[in-house]
């Protein structure tokens, strides 16, 4: 705490990266969230938007991300360029490694433009049919389009 009673003051957080913000590791943020000093290198995350595959896999606020990928993770950018790199590669999902509490899961988080392609390639198989459940014209089966009432 400063003298004035407030948090102590931990860098912006970068651009939002898989569904989360997340800072480097500073002082200020092991204070906050009291992590520890055996935790070497990563980034803290600030917060995780409710409807990422972030928060879906149970990533939360204070957990400290040290790989993501083959790569350790030193800051937002490092793990910026490591989902890239893995959706450059055509990989719709990327391993992360988490510290939280002395303990290191390991999980498997999508990027939201992933799992959007994933949702639409489920619903692709539908595609051909209106809500009413009518196939919509130009099947390539001889019928006729759907033009209005029968």
């Amino acid at each position: 705490m400063t003298a004035a009673g407030a948090a102590p003051a931990i860098r912006p957080p970068g651009p939002p990266v898989l569904g989360m913000q997340v800072a480097p590791l500073s002082p200020d943020a092991r204070s906050q969230y009291n992590i520890p000093d055996t935790v070497k290198g990563g980034v803290v995350v600030q917060s995780v938007k409710g409807t990422s595959d972030a928060a879906d896999k149970g990533l939360e606020k204070g957990d400290v991300i040290v790989q993501a990928g083959d790569h350790e993770i030193a800051s937002a950018g490092d793990l910026a360029a490591a989902v890239a790199e893995w959706k450059h590669a055509g990989r719709t999902s990327i391993p992360i490694a988490v510290r939280r509490g002395g303990q290191m899961p390991r999980l498997s988080c999508r990027s939201r433009s992933t799992a959007k392609a994933a949702s639409r390639a489920r619903r692709g198989a539908h595609a051909a049919f209106d809500r009413r459940g009518r196939r919509r014209g130009g099947g390539g089966d001889g019928a006729r389009p759907h033009r209005g009432r029968p």
